[in-house]
């Protein structure tokens, strides 16, 4: 809950969730708080996700779906 304010305070312009074993719920709760600044956030994968040799980890780093939230997957229609 003191995201807000910790956001303004220290300038942030990005916030990254870097928990892969968030449940849902949870993560949700943090999304929605961070979501009420003006910082972007991000989700961080799981470190297993880096092992590659050739991983790039900027291009790892990515913006929360809708997906991420449900923990799911997308089911598309006919």
């Amino acid at each position: 809950n003191d995201i807000p304010a910790l956001v303004q305070e220290g300038q942030v312009s990005e916030i990254l969730i870097a928990i892969p074993d968030l449940p849902p719920a949870e993560l949700r709760r943090i999304f929605d708080i961070c979501s009420k600044t003006p910082a972007r956030v991000k989700l961080v994968p799981s470190f297993s996700s880096f092992v590659s040799p050739n991983t790039d980890v900027n291009g790892r780093v990515r913006n929360i779906d809708v997906n991420d939230l449900l923990r799911r997957e997308e089911v598309g229609l006919i």
